[in-house]
């Protein structure tokens, strides 16, 4: 009575798998053994003359054809109780993996859950690109703010500048129409309506070239100190007190390096 034990076994190695693939699909199994000879009978009732113990396996080849007989082979389909198991061949990651279609189920489970797990990481890093782009955009405008407003900023020098331009066109506005009304106006709408109709249509560039020839003559002077060096030209009661002082110290700065006789005599 022959026994086989049945296992499952991988080939690994290029060669043995292109001998498989042509043919060459019996196995060839080396051992050791202790043999204790003598006469016996099996449990099952043959009659033996030796018996084989301590049996290790030392190698496993594939050959043409096996001492064993036929069925001591690699198979891609074996026998597990009363139905037969078939293997298939699928490929992993470049790999060619032989399987069963419940392992090739797991493979395919496990690749599904790699694939969600590396759309989720491209998906995480792509709304994350986009939140720094994001805060980019708000810091650069921030800084756009910024910028703005650091040149609506005007230094003393630059103040002092546009008050004396804002005065010179006022003044000069005013030589040629007396009764033009300036609040609230830009230089350039005091220009166009100082000069009226003439300049109804045309350009800021047109309009400052005539209202500088307009106003050539027109001596723009500082009224405060016009008042400090000649005195305010209202002469009513309120103001003659003031214009009496002022009058005064100019005397007296005009004769203070004389002496007293000199200036009694």
């Amino acid at each position: 009575m022959r026994e086989f034990v049945r296992i499952p076994l991988t080939l690994m190695d290029q060669a043995s798998i292109d001998a498989y693939d042509a043919g060459k699909r019996q196995l060839s199994w080396g051992y050791s053994c202790d043999l204790k000879i003598g006469d016996g009978v099996t449990p099952q009732g043959e009659a033996y003359d030796a018996m084989q113990t301590t049996i290790r396996a030392n190698h496993l080849a594939t050959c043409t054809t096996a001492r064993g007989g036929p069925e001591l082979r690699l198979d891609q389909h074996h026998e597990t109780g009363d139905r037969t198991v078939a293997l298939k061949n699928i490929l992993v990651d470049g790999l060619m993996v032989e399987t069963t279609d419940a392992g090739e189920a797991a493979i395919n489970k496990l690749k599904g859950m790699l694939d969600a797990a590396s759309k989720a990481m491209e998906t995480a890093s792509a709304d994350h690109a986009k939140a720094i782009a994001a805060k980019d955009g708000e810091l650069a405008k921030k800084d756009a703010e910024i910028d703005d407003l650091k040149g609506k900023v005007l230094d003393a020098k630059a103040l002092d500048a546009l008050v004396a331009d804002r005065s010179a066109v006022v003044a000069k506005a005013k030589a040629i129409a007396p009764k033009l009304d300036t609040a609230g106006k830009t230089n350039m709408e005091i220009k166009r309506a100082a000069l009226g109709d003439s300049v109804k249509d045309k350009p800021d560039a047109y309009v400052d070239a005539a209202f500088d020839l307009k106003t050539a003559d027109v001596r723009v002077s500082d009224p405060l100190r016009d008042a400090v060096r000649e005195g305010l030209a209202d002469q009513s009661d309120g103001l003659k007190g003031v214009n009496d002082a002022l009058e005064a110290r100019r005397q007296r700065y005009a004769t203070a390096h004389l002496g007293e006789q000199t200036k009694a005599a």
